[in-house]
Formats: C-alpha cells, structure tokens, sequence
C-alpha cells in the first residue's frame, strides 16, 4: 500500500505547490496595483499642498476624485495592513483639502467638481 500512497502524496505537494505559485502571482498583481494606488494618493496630496487658488483646489479634487474612484476595485483586494496605510493617505488628503477649502473659499465649486468626478467615472464604468 505504501507504493501507491507515495504518489499520492507527491501529486498532494505538486497541487499545493502550483496553489503557492498562483498565490504569490496573485500577490504581485495586486502589489503593483497597491503601489499605483499609493502613487496616485500621493501625487493628489501634493497637487493640494501646492494649491494656491480656489480654481486649483477644485482642480486637484476633480483629480483626486476621478483617479480614485477608478481604483476603488483595487482596494477591496488589499490586505488589512496595505488598506490602512491607503487610508492614512486618504486621511491625509482630506486634511489638506479641508484646509485649502476653508483658505480659499470654495466649498460649492470643490463639490461640484467632486460631483462631476463622480459622474464621469460612473458612466465610464458603465460603458
């Protein structure tokens, strides 16, 4: 009985092998994708803390907004680690924009440009 146990055993470590490999491919994938993510979270950031009129601050939370949205698929696939170092940065570029908006005046032109954001990229995701 042992002969055919050994074969079994080695096809069990095989499977479980090609299992690993999809795995760490899998990881890679979506580790390029958390590194676009935070890329773009921390371009947005700086684009705010260099805005200096009301016309920029809209600009960068149109920006913010549509690149964002487009990547939201990305986050529901990050690990709970790589989720909480996004939402220090979201975090940080709400900071920012509460600052800025609040400095330049322009609550009802940001949300028409978040609103815009929105729209254009629900009906990208449409298309």
């Amino acid at each position: 009985m042992a002969i055919f146990a050994m074969p079994a055993q080695a096809a069990s470590k095989a499977q479980t092998k090609v299992q690993t490999t999809k795995s760490a491919e899998a990881v890679k994938v979506s580790t390029q994708e958390f590194n676009k993510l935070k890329a773009t979270l921390t371009s947005a950031i700086s684009e705010m803390k260099s805005a200096a009129s009301a016309k920029a601050v809209t600009n960068s939370m149109y920006n913010y907004t549509k690149s964002f949205l487009g990547m939201n698929k990305v986050y529901k696939g990050l690990t709970n680690y790589q989720k909480k170092q996004v939402d220090v940065l979201v975090k940080q570029f709400g900071v920012q924009s509460k600052a800025k908006i609040a400095k330049y005046g322009c609550k009802k032109e940001a949300d028409a440009a978040i609103q815009k954001a929105t729209m254009e990229a629900l009906s990208s995701l449409s298309k």
